[in-house]
Formats: C-alpha cells, sequence, structure tokens
C-alpha cells in the first residue's frame, strides 16, 4: 500500500512527503524501508488545552 501510495504521488508530480509519528520503535524501520529519513531541522510542538 505505501509503495503504491508514494508511486501515486510520484507521477503527480509531488516532490516530496512528510510523516509525524509518535513512536521510535519499529516504525522507524518500517519507513527507513520506504526512502525515509528522520529530519533534524523540524520541531513539533504542541499544547493540551486546560479545561
Amino acid at each position: 500500500m505505501m509503495t503504491r501510495m508514494l508511486s501515486d504521488l510520484k507521477q503527480q508530480g509531488i516532490k516530496g512527503v512528510h510523516l509525524i509519528t509518535s513512536n521510535d520503535g519499529f516504525l522507524e524501520k518500517f519507513y527507513e524501508q520506504f526512502d525515509f529519513k528522520k529530519e533534524t531541522k523540524v520541531i513539533l510542538m504542541g499544547a493540551e488545552m486546560k479545561q
């Protein structure tokens, strides 16, 4: 499924794909199979809304 999606995006002229995951376990190795690399210059921030 991932291979097909990436192929379809490439055919559409998409230059790059970014994804976000919250688990460094097996997911990092999984996405590396599809040439994804860990970003080092990205900061993702979030805030929980207090009641």
